[in-house]
């Protein structure tokens, strides 16, 4: 759910995320679909807050959706505002991580999980001190590693609205390996698509990400990156290497033209 409706900031709550990864869902409830997922130290806007739901938008891409009351912290605005002013954002950069909360018991934390304010393996959320001693990732790093990361997903299983190795989906695996990299991009794969540049031959590509649910989303991670590695993801199977042909670029449910992208020049 993509900002349909916006809110004044008169009485709104902040809040970040405690826990290693919490659903988001189209509707207040336990069974309604999950569209994407929060991940450790990943910050918000309540825009409404029920009895056991509340509707909030993720700082980071501005995502909308339906989580939990339990399974949020809140924060002042002051708070809010200052982990919107850092630009030294540093990302948990393992698949799994351990970080140590100030009582001595562990929390785990998955690839991608924001660690806020970090500084010499410290930082701390809503005035809970942690320690991690982990892999970090900080800052631009050079367009091939965008490659190297998506290869650090290689058997993860598909899940929709996933953002873990432990289930991911397509825009969700682009949306990490560039955040890892030191670059934002939207959460969903058609807003991914549209910052793109039109190429209009597989061949001009040296690397793609894709998806087939069975529309074949051919998203450019890879028009900058000399690995000639391709990435393809699969609804209900896992990441895996495997070729993309020119036959790929049409869709068989829709017959549909897809024009491959790239996913925003990365300069």
């Amino acid at each position: 759910m993509r900002n349909t409706r916006r809110n004044n900031d008169v009485d709104m709550r902040y809040a970040i995320c405690p826990l290693s990864v919490v659903p988001v869902r189209s509707e207040p409830s336990d069974t309604a679909e999950i569209t994407t997922e929060v991940l450790f130290g990943e910050f918000f806007k309540v825009l409404e807050r029920r009895a056991s739901w509340s509707r909030i938008r993720l700082a980071h891409d501005g995502y909308e959706g339906w989580v939990s009351n339990k399974q949020y912290t809140e924060i002042d605005k002051q708070q809010y505002d200052d982990l919107c002013a850092d630009k030294k954002e540093v990302f948990c950069a393992q698949s799994v991580g351990v970080c140590k909360k100030e009582d001595g018991t562990s929390l785990p934390i998955l690839i991608g999980s924001r660690l806020p304010m970090y500084a010499d393996g410290c930082f701390s959320i809503a005035g809970e001190k942690y320690s991690f001693d982990g892999y970090v990732a900080c800052g631009k790093k050079p367009k091939s590693d965008i490659a190297k990361v998506a290869r650090g997903f290689l058997n993860a299983p598909y899940l929709w609205g996933g953002r873990s190795f432990f289930g991911i989906d397509c825009s969700g695996l682009v949306q990490l390996c560039y955040r890892l990299c030191g670059r934002k991009l939207p959460r969903d794969a058609k807003d991914q698509a549209q910052g793109g540049e039109v190429l209009s031959f597989i061949e001009e590509a040296e690397e793609d990400i894709a998806e087939e649910i069975p529309v074949i989303w051919l998203l450019k991670a890879s028009a900058f990156c000399p690995a000639a590695v391709k990435v393809l993801l699969k609804l209900s199977v896992n990441v895996r290497v495997a070729p993309i042909v020119k036959s790929d670029i049409y869709t068989t449910s829709f017959s549909v033209l897809l024009l491959l992208r790239a996913v925003l020049p990365l300069s």
